[in-house]
Formats: C-alpha cells, structure tokens, sequence
C-alpha cells in the first residue's frame, strides 16, 4: 500500500514537537532553575534540530508503507506511531537537560505539565475538529486549520502560564520533585498508554459510532485534566509549605533582632552608668591623674565610634551593629568593604545574608578561650563585574557538615539552622556559590 502524504501532514509533525517545546520554554526559562553555560547558543542550535527531528516521521512512513494490511489498517505498526511521538516526547527532555542545569525529576514534572497542556489543545484541534466534524476542512481549508491552531495553542499555553507561572518563581518549588525521577517516568508512561489508547479507539469508531469517538476524546482530555490539577495541588503545597518556612525563618529574625538591640540597650545603659561615676570622680582629681582617667573614659567610649561608611546604608548599618556585640564578647572585625558592589541585591535580603554570616562568625569566635583568636575579617568588592564576598573567621576546628551542606550545632534542630539555609538561598537567588 502506498501512502501520499500531504501539506497537512507535514504541519501536523512540525506543530506537535513545536507545540511541546513551547510549553516547555515557557515553564523553564522566567523560572530561577540554573541555566548553563552558553544558554543562547545552546538553545539555537538545540531547537532548529528538535523541530527537524519531526521530519524523520516521514521517513518511517515510508519504510513501513509495504507491511500495512490490504485493508489500509496499521495494526500492530500503531505501536511504532506511539513510540515514534514518545520518542520525540524524551528528546524534548533531553533538550531541558541541555540547556538547564537541574534534575530528572524536576524536568519530568515540568515536562509532563506542557505536554498534557499540548495534548489537550490536540485533542481539540486535531482529533474533534480536524478528524471530526470539519473532516473535509483541515485539507481543503488548510490555511484556516493552521490559523486555528495557532490561535488556539496561544490561548492554551497562555492559560497554562498564568495558572503555573507564579509556581515557577518560586526557587524551591519543585524541591520535592527532585527524589522522585522514576515516579515521574512510570507516571508518565502510564499517561501515555492511557492517551494513545483513547487515539485508537477514536480512531476506531470516527468512521461508524461518532458518540463513541468522542467519548474517547473526552477521557483522554479529562486524564490530562486530571494530572494537570494533581500537578497544581502539588505545587500549592510546596508554595505553602515554603511560605510556611518563610514566615518561620522571618520569626526567628525579629525575635534575634530583638535580643541583639536589648543587648546593645544594655551595653549602653552599663557604659552610660559606668560613665556618670567616672565623671563625678574626675573633680576629685589632681591634673596628672585626670589626664589618665580622661583617657580610660575615651577608651570606654571609643565602642560608639564603630560606625561603618561602605557606601550602602544597609551594610553600615548591619556592620555597625554588629560590631557593637562583637566588643562585648572580645572579638575583633576587621573590614574592607565596597558596599557599591552589592547595591543589586534587596535590602531585606542583604540584611538576611550579612546578619546570619557575622552572626554565625561571631557565635564560632565566642568558643574560643583565647581571646587574641577571636577575629572576623570580611572583604566585600568587585570582580570583573562580580560581587565577591569574603567572611573569614578563627573556630575550634569542628565543622558540622552533612553531605555538602553544615548543620547547626545547636541542640534545637527544629528551630535552629536556618541562617545557613538562609544564605545559600539568596546567594542561588542572585545564581552565586557558595564555599566554605
């Protein structure tokens, strides 16, 4: 049997792999996911060659044209069609692979998203109208299919965006994806069984029973329906559950916030106490003995002159702070700092990222018996044009660390180490390292 393909045909191969990468796209690239290296090459060269990969459909059609039935059926051969469009399916993740530097499971998850949006706008287009009741219209109306479909994949994809988009700024929001590749991959399977199945009974019956066409048509829209809205519950209690950690992490902050300025009042209150007995006792005094009390008093006083021009009003704030606590607890800081590099970063983040540093550096020089080993040296400036931030510090030579993360050394795990957890993700958020 011989098979004549048409201008039909070939739009239909290229808008399927075209359709999936799209959605694709639109997931991965507004999201915070590491791109790597290169990206903008990589994703020209990558994308004209996945588009051109459809073409190889034709050749597959012509190749298995001799083994089709007198009767025009496929038979078994449908199963070569289901691993043809799953083939295309896993070159597509393969392509996220390539250009973003992120896990299976993560890219499954996204993936298995733009396809069921693809599928859906298929089973519209392709199967109830195409195959369906305007039959004769995709080929002797070619030009108007294709503007339908058009139309109707943007207004697909644009409703996929808006319902997942705020998910996808999230950093963490598919944190819980990352353990779960084969999952994903077996769920995505059965899917496609469940959907390539529907296509042979709407196949079946398009000719003879249009109820019962349809009726495929119908579950196989309503299983795409139905992983879309798990995939949307699922992302709603990551989002909650991050928001949650949030709002615990900014807890903990206010109430070390508070702590930190009870101990500055106290500290100020002891000097202002200290000072006033000084200065009663500095009348009593001959010349000789008051030039050496005055000096003591300026030696007291000379904490308050700890003030800090880095050139960004958050840094001298954070930094005279800081230091303030640090004096009491004999530890010396050492600085030099170009507040102008970090004038990118959020206020609120900044204060995050510097107040858990100093205060984790000031918590491990503490430790230390000897106090002419408690120093924090910190350098802040700019690297051919990267923000490059150093925060040294003396510890007892015990680092907590698991896997390649650290871990609190407190014995309160639950509400404790966040402030490292805290750093690492406004340095992600910023696509920085982190080295210790």
């Amino acid at each position: 049997m011989t098979f004549h393909l048409n201008p039909y045909d070939f739009f239909e191969e290229i808008r399927y792999i075209t359709e999936i990468i799209i959605g694709e796209y639109l997931l991965f690239i507004p999201s915070p996911i590491q791109k790597r290296s290169k990206f903008l090459l990589r994703i020209c060269i990558s994308t004209p060659i996945l588009i051109l990969s459809s073409f190889f459909y034709f050749l597959i059609f012509k190749s298995i044209a001799d083994y089709v039935g007198p009767d025009g059926s496929l038979g078994y051969l449908r199963f070569v069609f289901s691993g043809w469009y799953s083939f295309l399916i896993i070159l597509s993740c393969l392509n996220i692979c390539f250009l973003f530097d992120t896990t299976g499971g993560i890219i499954i998850s996204r993936c298995l998203i733009a396809w069921c949006f693809q599928h859906l706008e298929y089973a519209i287009v392709n199967e109830a109208m195409g195959l369906g009741f305007w039959k004769n219209g995709r080929i002797n109306y070619l030009w108007a299919y294709i503007l339908i479909s058009i139309v109707t994949c943007a207004l697909v994809f644009f409703l996929m965006y808006k319902i997942f988009h705020k998910f996808m700024k999230v950093t963490d929001i598919d944190k819980k994806s990352k353990g779960f590749t084969w999952f994903y991959v077996l769920f995505f399977l059965i899917l496609l069984c469940i959907t390539f199945y529907c296509q042979k009974i709407f196949n079946a019956f398009i000719k003879t029973d249009i109820y019962n066409a349809y009726f495929a048509v119908f579950v196989d829209s309503l299983t795409c329906v139905i992983v879309l809205v798990s995939q949307f519950m699922i992302y709603s209690l990551n989002l909650s559950n991050i928001q949650k950690k949030e709002a615990q992490l900014l807890l903990a902050e206010r109430e070390k916030q508070y702590e930190q300025n009870r101990e500055a009042i106290t500290i100020i209150n002891k000097k202002s106490h200290d000072l006033k007995h000084q200065i009663l006792a500095l009348k009593g005094m001959s010349s000789d003995k008051q030039d050496e009390a005055l000096k003591d008093v300026y030696s007291s006083i000379s904490i308050y002159d700890s003030s800090f021009h880095t050139g960004n009003d958050v840094l001298d704030t954070i930094f005279t702070q800081k230091k303030l606590v640090a004096e009491k607890k004999h530890i010396s800081i050492t600085s030099i700092i170009d507040g102008t590099a970090l004038n990118f970063i959020d206020k609120l983040d900044l204060y995050v990222l510097f107040g858990n540093a100093l205060d984790n550096a000031i918590e491990a020089c503490e430790k230390l018996e000897n106090r002419e080993e408690r120093i924090i040296s910190v350098n802040i400036k700019n690297v051919k044009g990267f923000a490059s931030i150093q925060v040294e510090n003396n510890f007892d030579g015990v680092i907590n660390a698991v896997g390649d993360s650290l871990s609190t050394s407190k014995n309160d795990k639950v509400y404790h180490g966040y402030g490292y957890q805290s750093i690492l993700d406004i340095v992600h958020k910023y696509k920085g390292q982190v080295v210790y």
